[in-house]
């Protein structure tokens, strides 16, 4: 239940008669002590006041207040790490969320997308009143549109055809959405049916979905399914001209209303750039749930968000939960920051002279190339504050040493915590002192040598030329 203020005025203007006025506010009233007060307030906030809802880009603190929901996950695709999470591997009922499995399923399963269907009695799903694509017994449709049929709509019916047409029947087809599942790593997540009608044994966690979802994102054809607007699904005879349908995704849309709508379209506060899909779900036992993905200046974030109370309370905390991820956090180039950073390796019995060996990190591939930090911890990190590095010599290191030479491992911390481990390489080239002595007194020696040499062979010329002046006539 909620009342927005626009509610409220509506209702205080009904009529001009001071009597209804009153008995209007005496209800509004009585509504906001009957009602938790704080999700009457918020959803009165996003109905009347978008800005209300986009929250400040400024306050984290502001954008997370509005996330609220049983369990959620805000997941950076590329890291792989969660930015936010609460209750993420409580195993419950995800509700149409499923879909995105029996999605996965038939385009892994089905090579030829444009191959036609014929739907039997499978399109008679056990609770009528469910969402439904519209199919009817006996329409002949594509893959193609049984796949748009499912996701955007949400269609039950849908997700009932496919199984069949893919696996000769639902058991079948959901003993493969389990063992897909397996393989995926969804330890907590067992399927019972193709669509996410209540069943005791049909649940999954956020942080399963979150799994499922990346794998849904790598998938072209998917993407493109989950990022449409809207799709007309072939005629049939409950609709002969062909029905259109919308993306059930709120934070897909930019306007509130259907561009077949002779209603002027408004901003919808739930709207988020770059969202890319992918689904919601409903039944009471799940609550309103919702899988949405966007990307932003090429970096992509996935939004999990189950149980919430409210449709519009699911919305709210689907889209906050992106736009903090992409305006108070931040992928940070590690290689860009630290690989120029000047050190020096001290190591002792190495044969050089001195203990003082100047060194650079060298970061391998087996580290991430960019970190996900907050946006104060990105300045600081990029300040170098809070960063410490702990260079340790390898063991047995000699000299010669050459440039580009390993000559040691690093630890890099931040604001203590590990953040990686690298080998450190050599800036310059040291000889061996040992070497380096002997080759000196060589070198002295060598001189010596040949001074002692150039004098003695002077003295003789002299002695000769002395004897040859005396037995001269």
């Amino acid at each position: 239940m909620y009342i927005s203020q626009t509610d409220y005025a509506i209702l205080l203007n009904m009529s001009s008669n001071r009597f209804l006025q009153k008995a209007a506010l005496f209800l509004l009233t009585a509504l906001y002590l009957v009602f938790p007060t704080n999700a009457i307030a918020a959803e009165g906030a996003l109905l009347s006041d978008p800005q209300a809802f986009a929250g400040n880009p400024d306050d984290p603190a502001q954008t997370l207040s509005l996330v609220q929901a049983r369990s959620y996950l805000l997941l950076d695709v590329e890291t792989g790490d969660a930015i936010l999470s609460e209750n993420a591997q409580e195993e419950v009922s995800i509700a149409s969320t499923t879909k995105m499995m029996t999605a996965l399923v038939l385009v892994e399963q089905v090579s030829d997308l444009s191959a036609m269907v014929t739907c039997g009695d499978e399109v008679y799903v056990s609770d009528p009143a469910s969402s439904l694509a519209g199919l009817v017994k006996g329409q002949t449709l594509s893959y193609k549109d049984l796949l748009y049929g499912l996701m955007l709509p949400s269609g039950n019916d849908a997700a009932q055809v496919i199984a069949v047409a893919v696996s000769g029947s639902i058991p079948a087809f959901v003993e493969q959405m389990n063992q897909r599942a397996k393989e995926l790593g969804m330890s907590h997540t067992q399927f019972e049916n193709p669509h996410g009608l209540y069943g005791v044994g049909h649940y999954s966690t956020a942080e399963d979905l979150a799994i499922l979802a990346q794998e849904v994102l790598k998938n072209p054809t998917l993407l493109e399914v989950v990022s449409t607007r809207e799709y007309t699904l072939p005629a049939n005879s409950k609709y002969p001209q062909g029905r259109t349908v919308v993306n059930s995704n709120p934070l897909l849309h930019e306007t509130t209303v259907e561009s077949n709508s002779q209603d002027a379209p408004s901003a919808n506060p739930y709207y988020v750039e770059g969202t890319q899909g992918i689904k919601t779900g409903f039944i009471d036992e799940a609550g309103y749930c919702l899988v949405a993905a966007a990307t932003q200046e090429e970096r992509t974030l996935i939004a999990v968000v189950l149980g919430a109370k409210t449709i519009g309370l699911r919305n709210q905390s689907a889209a906050a939960l992106l736009r903090y991820g992409f305006e108070h956090t931040s992928l940070v180039e590690i290689r860009d920051t630290l690989a120029d950073i000047p050190l020096t390796l001290e190591a002792e019995n190495t044969g050089i002279l001195g203990r003082e060996l100047p060194a650079r990190l060298r970061i391998g591939e087996e580290v991430p190339s960019r970190l996900l930090m907050t946006n104060s911890d990105r300045d600081r990190f990029l300040a170098r504050e809070g960063v410490t590095i702990n260079l340790l010599p390898m063991e047995g290191l000699r000299a010669p040493i050459q440039v580009d030479q390993v000559i040691g491992r690093a630890e890099v911390f931040f604001d203590g915590a590990l953040l990686l481990s690298c080998d450190v390489l050599s800036t310059q080239s040291h000889a061996n002192a040992y070497h380096l002595i002997i080759y000196t007194a060589g070198a002295i020696f060598g001189v010596l040598l040949l001074l002692w040499a150039y004098l003695h062979h002077g003295r003789r010329r002299r002695r000769t030329a002395s004897a040859g002046r005396r037995i001269a006539p």
